[in-house]
């Protein structure tokens, strides 16, 4: 229970921190961007989410009945799954950024801002959707705790990089961007670990 309540509280810290130092940092402006980008960052974790609990749903219930092969193809089928949203996102907000920015409402002086952090933070799509697969089987696969290990870890590394690339750096909007990607992709590193070295049935 503790490692999960850890683990949530710190993804809600994680989502509100850029906003903070954005805010604080670079001006109103800039945080109406950041807002302004949030439906695409969501849209994101939605479908990185869907496809991560769907595959743990049925991998425990293959798990149940025995077939550890069966689970194992599921685990396999929800991380591709995962990997092709990573590259789409990556794709749409790399490629695709001004009709991205777009779609969200951007007009005006906001527009540089929201295409800047939409850029940047889809440039770590890929790790940050491979990450939240792998928490999600690693929790159900006997490792809570390196769940809430790789949840701590990365937000605060987001906090120190967001202040370190926002204040002293003033490399703003890009920069929260930039500190988010760096963060989920070392917690993704993080939680590799667990399937390295072989820690559960996955």
């Amino acid at each position: 229970m503790a490692p999960a309540i850890l683990s949530n509280a710190c993804v809600f810290l994680f989502s509100v921190v850029d906003g903070v130092f954005v805010g604080n940092g670079v001006g109103s402006q800039a945080l109406g961007a950041v807002n302004l980008a949030l439906p695409f960052v969501l849209l994101a974790q939605a479908l990185n989410a869907m496809a991560s609990i769907g595959g743990v749903t049925i991998t425990a219930i293959r798990f149940g009945r025995g077939d550890k092969e069966g689970a194992q193809q599921a685990f396999l089928h929800a991380l591709t799954l995962n990997l092709i949203v990573g590259i789409l996102i990556t794709l749409a907000g790399c490629v695709f950024t001004g009709g991205v920015s777009n779609l969200l409402g951007a007009s005006g002086d906001y527009v540089s801002l929201v295409h800047e952090y939409v850029f940047w933070y889809a440039l770590f799509a890929i790790p940050n959707a491979l990450s939240l697969n792998l928490q999600s089987f690693c929790r159900n696969d006997g490792s809570p705790g390196l769940v809430a290990m790789t949840n701590v870890i990365s937000t605060a590394l987001n906090i120190f990089l967001d202040w370190l690339f926002v204040f002293p750096l003033h490399m703003g909007v890009m920069g929260a961007a930039v500190a988010t990607g760096i963060s989920q992709t070392v917690g993704f590193f993080v939680i590799l670990t667990h399937y390295i070295w072989k820690k559960g049935e996955l």
